[in-house]
């Protein structure tokens, strides 16, 4: 045991574990197991703190996400992603918000989304979707209940 180590039955550093993370994620995404590389995603997240893959990965997740027809686990790591990148695909917040709004009856967060694209960031169809998103959720909000934050 080196002198210093405080804690000498755990193997490996967290820049170990992180590493590790990510490539069982990869694995598990070159092998198409969805659910698989979902589990390994939410483990690393509760394990490692505010661990999150490179942006490349984190796309990747979200879009076999979305192909799997998994919207909860969708919504949850593309909130994930949408806070924990500095510049965040406007494609993959415009989905949150139409998730947050079809699926999840959180308009107020769905506008947030919305508001936080970046103003021409969007071809001219996506933006009148962002429009159309938009009316539906101010539409959701103002007739509705109030929103409340899900527990995660």
């Amino acid at each position: 045991m080196k002198r210093g180590d405080a804690n000498p039955g755990r193997s490996g550093s967290h820049e170990d574990e992180s590493s590790a993370a990510l490539r069982a994620l990869r694995g598990h995404m070159d092998l198409d197991e969805v659910e698989a590389a979902v589990g390994v995603y939410r483990q690393a997240r509760e394990r490692l703190g505010p661990w999150s893959p490179p942006p490349r990965d984190w796309m990747d997740l979200i879009k076999a996400i979305l192909a799997a027809g998994d919207r909860e686990n969708a919504v949850q790591v593309m909130e994930d992603y949408v806070n924990g990148v500095e510049a965040p695909s406007p494609r993959i917040q415009l989905k949150l918000a139409q998730l947050l709004i079809q699926s999840e009856s959180r308009p107020a967060q769905a506008l947030r989304i919305l508001d936080a694209i970046p103003t021409g960031s969007l071809p001219e169809p996506l933006e009148a979707l962002r429009g159309r998103l938009r009316t539906i959720a101010q539409a959701m909000r103002d007739d509705g209940p109030p929103e409340l934050e899900p527990l995660r």
